[in-house]
């Protein structure tokens, strides 16, 4: 690595220099070179900052120096000892600790570098911790899973995503083992009451061949191992039991299962076929089967590894474990394997080294207060005992933290988020960080922690207040409150949430509408306007308001807070206006804000610039056999 250098922001002027002098001669005097305005290096704890790239001012290149580059640059640093002797982990001749102890990226709601969020994740856990196990989600809603620097497209399938650039740029990195959260893009339905057709599973199949046959072909002789799974299984089936008849419950559990292996068939058919060619070596992709529940049964309903598992085709079985205690694990770890080789026969027997834990790990906020030394020393327990039961790999959750709290700043501070993390929003790294990083590299970096934190990355643009007092124009349903003590029980979410049919306003709605419309002399241009919703289909809701500006030329200003039917990521939804009324352009300065809970609470904000006369707020629904409308609370536009 190279050395890390304290970067000088320079302020570009751009001089023309026009002016004669006096005898009608051009001026020879050459401009003043631009000021350097320094940069910090130490907070205020005297901790020194970490730039983990570097940008070319004049080519753009980014070059990545990372922590170790601190580290080795900072001649004044104690040498670290050996690592401490009563390491907890044992490891087979055959497996290193990189190998097997994971970290999970994905969802992060803050960054640090001007890299793509992906890339930048990827490089820490690599190059930075050192660990060679990486887990991902990805797929339909990969730009909100990696929003920050990067500009995703619009794609088809899972095939087509793993071959943009960006994600080839990290699947190409060494990595031993890729876990990767996906779904088929347009999603199947099973949790309904009828059996899925043979047509469908044949879809899905399908879709997994094409994924596995990919990742086969492009990282063929690699030696890499790509793991295929769904998120959390009893999260998914849960919520389908529950709102099922009973008479329709039997039904869901076999759907589900149905489901399940119809990815693993087309995993398998992929991966048979090219090796029987023989133009397939050192490389392989697994299919995975995860659940969340074993001896804990948070649903009351029935669980995957009493219904599904024993039944189940995959390659390897995953735990995310975030329901039993340290003192249950062995156990459940051992329940698990009997349940899985239930119907096997004795050839077919899987060991607990099909096993995984999909993730661990714990808030540093867990008991309310910030507790850094019970996060880690939890989570390392938690690994010690998955680990030394022999399982194949463990995904500590996360590098940066995905659940936010509080704050309505752009940017979170530790206190606005839940603290599952090894990175915090104000740049300071953890103790588990410098435990795995020292585990890695036999060093032992807990006897004399670095006092390195990252620099925050420019500021990005904060939302405009909502301020009653600067207020312009103003609407808040009467039957909608932000505050009520059962949300899902207010009449106008209870009537949305039935399912919406409709190219136009609900009949039932149309005396709210023409009340609202009068009491603000406004046209038939505003209020909800909704489709049908299906899976990835393109046609999209939203709610359209005439801007009000305190003159012409005025820049408008608009806020809107509310809550929608279920949480959606962020990449779907946008702020579009037109000047013409009929070409919608999407909008620039557009900050949007979800504290994601059992519903979706949104705070999104924008300013419009002159000569736009409408805007519409735009939802994008990619969920499958799930239709809903944004129930706007409050939308307001300001001087």
């Amino acid at each position: 690595m190279k050395k890390n250098k304290i970067i000088a922001i320079f302020s570009a002027c751009i001089m023309s220099l026009s002016c004669f002098v006096a005898c009608g001669e051009k001026s020879k005097k050459k401009p003043e070179p631009p000021e350097q305005e320094e940069i910090a290096a130490f907070d205020e704890n005297g901790n020194r900052y970490v730039d983990l790239v570097t940008v070319d001012d004049i080519s753009g290149d980014i070059t990545y120096n990372g922590i170790n580059g601190f580290i080795d640059g900072y001649d004044n640093y104690p040498a670290f000892s050996d690592v401490h002797s009563d390491v907890p982990f044992s490891f087979d001749e055959t497996r290193k600790a990189e190998d097997v102890i994971g970290i999970v990226h994905a969802g992060g709601q803050y960054n640090f570098t001007a890299q793509s969020y992906l890339t930048e994740g990827a490089n820490v856990i690599r190059k930075d911790i050192g660990s060679k196990v990486i887990k991902l989600f990805l797929g339909s809603d990969v730009a909100d899973q990696y929003s920050f620097n990067a500009e995703w497209g619009n794609y088809e399938s899972l095939t087509e995503l793993i071959k943009t650039s960006e994600v080839k740029r990290v699947l190409s990195m060494d990595f031993s083992t890729v876990v990767m959260v996906v779904y088929e893009f347009e999603r199947l339905v099973w949790n309904s009451g009828t059996l899925v057709s043979e047509r469908e599973l044949e879809r899905v199949s399908g879709e997994f061949y094409e994924l596995t046959r990919e990742l086969l072909r492009a990282y063929n002789a690699s030696g890499k191992t790509f793991v295929l799974q769904n998120w959390e299984g009893d999260n998914e089936l849960t919520p389908a039991l529950k709102a099922a008849k009973e008479a329709d419950k039997e039904t869901i559990i076999a759907n589900y299962l149905a489901y399940n292996n119809a990815r693993q068939a087309g995993i398998v058919r992929a991966r048979e076929e090219l090796k029987e060619a023989g133009s397939i070596v050192n490389v392989d992709v697994l299919g995975a089967l995860e659940v969340n529940y074993i001896s804990y049964n948070g649903g009351g309903q029935a669980k995957l590894v009493d219904c599904v598992v024993p039944y189940s085709t995959a390659d390897v079985f995953s735990f995310s474990d975030w329901s039993t205690a340290n003192s249950k694990l062995s156990e459940d770890l051992d329940y698990y394997l009997s349940k899985i080789n239930e119907n096997r026969e004795a050839g077919e027997k899987k060991t607990m080294s099909d096993i995984a834990l999909g993730e661990f790990g714990r808030a540093e906020y867990y008991s309310g207060s910030a507790d850094e030394k019970n996060q880690f020393v939890y989570s390392m327990e938690t690994a010690k005992i998955a680990i030394n039961k022999g399982v194949r790999y463990v995904c500590y959750w996360s590098l940066t933290c995905n659940e936010r709290v509080g704050g309505e700043s752009a940017r979170p501070e530790n206190r606005d988020m839940k603290g599952y993390w090894l990175l915090k929003p104000d740049g300071t790294i953890t103790e588990t960080f410098w435990y795995l990083k020292g585990l890695f590299e036999n060093k032992n970096f807990l006897s004399v922690r670095p006092k390195a934190v990252m620099r925050m990355p420019a500021p990005q643009e904060e939302p405009i207040p909502f301020v009653e007092a600067d207020m312009l124009f103003f609407d808040n349903f009467d039957d909608m409150g932000l505050d009520g003590p059962d949300i899902s029980r207010n009449r106008k979410m209870e009537g949305y949430s039935e399912g919406m049919n409709y190219d136009h306003v609900r009949e039932a709605d149309r005396p709210l509408l023409s009340r609202y419309l009068e009491k603000y002399g406004l046209t038939d241009d505003v209020g909800y306007h909704v489709v049908q919703k299906k899976p990835n289909n393109p046609n999209e809701e939203y709610i359209q308001y005439k801007i009000v500006r305190p003159s012409e030329d005025a820049e408008a200003k608009f806020v809107m807070q509310g809550f929608i039917y279920d949480p959606v990521p962020k990449s779907m939804i946008k702020v579009m206006a037109t000047k013409n009324g009929t070409d919608y352009e999407k909008l620039s300065s557009v900050y949007v804000m979800d504290k994601t809970g059992e519903y979706g609470y949104l705070y999104i904000t924008t300013r419009i610039p002159v000569g736009y006369t409408s805007v519409r707020v735009v939802f994008t629904n990619t969920k499958a056999a799930n239709s809903w409308d944004p129930l706007i609370c409050r939308v307001a536009f300001l001087k």
